[in-house]
């Protein structure tokens, strides 16, 4: 069997080197100039690239098996020059701070080059470039590394993405089942100011597996107004006014929040010292 007869498989690989820079630094979010240079001056690290690296990781030992098309510098070719990953053809990326418009000539690109699935290390804001870029139906597949995955593109965990994609190249088809999957994004401005507004974009294609793929996010509807009310009436009866809470986000910590008189942050950290709040959004 020729070399070029089992490289039935192409896979593109594009990594968002700023996702989930805005996580811990507590900007929920790395969308736009002016939030990416306050999570630098925060000292935000670039960590999309090791959750790439991580996924890539079994690809290695498969490198005979499929064609890898990626992107120069950080975009691509950095992290799998680290992880020893063989790659095929490289799209140059002129620029050094990448935007989502590399992003888009990226896909195009792959696109051109009949890919059979691309993957890509970011988060919801990702996914709606990577999508909105497809001119056919290319499936996709994200890596998680966003601050915000509504979308229910991405693996469970770099180690899910890398044991699915794994799958595929040992059946050495570039054939697989496939399933539709909602690319959602979420209002990253109405976000910090807790606020939750998300948006459908549109389905895209990816692999099916209902083990290692996530589920969307979904959000509390009023016919669940009751049980939160009542999780809520016994997280109050159990306050120890000498112990420290670490309250997290979410509905349904808001409403416990609101019954004990705090102003808390829908999607941020507060921490409490009984009924007392002693730090907020941290």
């Amino acid at each position: 069997m020729s070399e070029n007869y089992k490289k039935t498989l192409k896979l593109g690989l594009i990594i968002n080197p700023i996702a989930g820079m805005g996580g811990k630094t507590g900007l929920k979010g790395s969308d736009g100039s002016n939030t990416l240079k306050k999570a630098l001056s925060l000292g935000a690290k670039r960590e999309s690239a090791n959750r790439a690296e991580q996924a890539l990781l079994p690809l290695k030992f498969l490198s005979n098996k499929f064609t890898l098309i990626t992107c120069s510098g950080e975009m691509g070719q950095e992290s799998c020059n680290r992880i020893g990953l063989k790659t095929d053809f490289i799209i140059n990326i002129d620029t050094k701070d990448t935007t989502r418009i590399d992003t888009i000539n990226a896909v195009k690109k792959m696109v051109q080059k009949k890919v059979s699935l691309i993957l890509f290390s970011g988060g919801d804001g990702t996914a709606c470039d990577v999508f909105n870029s497809l001119q056919d139906k290319t499936p996709i597949l994200g890596i998680p590394a966003g601050v915000k995955m509504h979308s229910s593109v991405f693996g469970t965990s770099p180690n899910a993405v890398g044991s699915l994609v794994s799958r595929i190249i040992q059946n050495q088809s570039d054939q697989f089942p496939t399933s539709s999957a909602e690319i959602m994004d979420l209002d990253e401005d109405m976000r910090r100011c807790d606020q939750i507004r998300t948006q459908l974009i549109g389905y895209a294609i990816i692999p099916s597996d209902k083990f290692l793929i996530q589920n969307p996010k979904s959000y509390v509807q009023l016919n669940d107004e009751d049980s939160i009310e009542g999780i809520a009436e016994y997280l109050e009866k159990q306050l120890n006014n000498e112990a420290t809470y670490i309250v997290g986000p979410g509905q349904t910590t808001q409403k416990f929040l609101k019954r004990i008189g705090i102003s808390g942050t829908l999607l941020g950290v507060d921490v409490l010292k009984g009924r007392k709040l002693i730090g907020r959004d941290v």
